[in-house]
């Protein structure tokens, strides 16, 4: 081949690889911080290190939001109720409390996938005595009882996030509503198990984004990283339907649904573009993050549970998917994610 040629060939691979790179981190950046967040939040049970942390599959309670993102901050007399919860051994089962628990009944509980998509809220008017069944994605998973709300599940990992208005609560309503919450899986169910690709991260549990965007590390050295952690991610929620033109194309510049990618094994130009990519799509979606943060907030129980815009996805995640928002969802209203009854 002339050297012209191949010349001209290597910046043509480099120029589709830099849009693929630009995509598939829009696409991937949501699924990437959920798992940053859930090994941040959560405690490995082969880390002693990690012991203080909350386990896996447990119900945290406290009276400031959780640090997903810097930028919730506790607004008023708000009780926050978070939980990590890993689907790979079962389903599961979230006992709630009953209507009057509180003086004004206000209280709400949302559930995210991996992906970062609302698939779930609950409120005293949408669910019974019966609780909450989170659906497992596995065949042959246990059915939910007769008479509970059924969240049906399409990844394994699943973020539980609620918020409790606590005007006019005594202490003593305040412990009898923490009580009533009860999370569980059938008898013999395994718990406490992070799923493997929060164990497999890889470096530091920092923001790839904020680290190239604002703290200035070269995106030659945070991209490898990034898209390694993201190949993690897809092999652990490998896309939906909507999702496969998408995953045709990393599939064809070598990022694929595995636990591990030989970043070397790239050709060198399929590399730099991806770097490129990388570094566009972080000051894109930081850009498009600093709008909406100087925007007046959104509800972000609006969001449709399928939604097939990635850089809404990755700006909500980019900002944030912890709770200022749902202390607002408390009177605003909003639409809900509709829930299924059992039979």
């Amino acid at each position: 081949m002339r050297p012209d040629c191949a010349q001209h060939r290597g910046a043509m691979l480099r120029r589709l690889a830099r849009s693929v790179g630009r995509d598939a981190s829009i696409y991937g950046y949501p699924m990437v911080e959920m798992l940053r967040t859930c090994r941040l939040q959560t405690r490995s049970p082969f880390d002693p290190a990690q012991w203080g942390r909350a386990p896996m599959d447990t119900l945290h309670h406290a009276f400031s939001p959780p640090q997903d993102r810097g930028h919730e901050v506790a607004g008023g007399d708000y009780l926050y109720t978070t939980a990590w919860v890993y689907l790979g051994s079962g389903p599961r089962h979230l006992s709630l409390p009953p209507s009057g628990a509180l003086p004004d009944g206000a209280w709400g509980l949302t559930a995210r996938d991996a992906y970062g998509d609302l698939i779930g809220h609950v409120d005293p008017s949408s669910v019974g005595t019966g609780g909450v069944h989170l659906s497992c994605p596995c065949a042959g998973a246990p059915v939910a009882d007769a008479g509970c709300c059924v969240v049906r599940c399409v990844t394994h990992l699943v973020w539980l996030t609620g918020v409790a208005r606590l005007t006019r609560c005594d202490r003593p309503q305040i412990e009898r509503f923490k009580a009533a919450y009860r999370l569980a899986g059938p008898l013999g169910t395994l718990s406490g198990r992070r799923p493997a690709a929060v164990e497999l991260w890889q470096g530091e549990p920092t923001d790839a984004f904020v680290d190239h965007v604002e703290r200035g590390c070269p995106a030659a050295s945070v991209a490898p990283v990034f898209y390694a952690n993201m190949c993690r991610a897809l092999a652990h929620a490998p896309g939906r339907k909507q999702d496969r033109p998408m995953m045709a194309r990393l599939r064809r510049f070598g990022l694929m649904p595995e636990p591990i990618l030989d970043w070397t094994a790239l050709h060198i130009d399929v590399r730099q573009g991806l770097i490129e990519g990388f570094g566009d799509a972080a000051h894109r979606v930081n850009r498009e993050a600093l709008e909406t943060l100087a925007a007046p907030p959104l509800d972000p129980v609006r969001q449709p549970p399928d939604s097939c815009d990635y850089l809404a996805r990755a700006v909500a995640a980019r900002t944030g998917f912890g709770a200022r928002g749902l202390a607002a969802a408390l009177t605003s209203g909003a639409s809900r994610v509709p829930l299924q009854r059992a039979a």
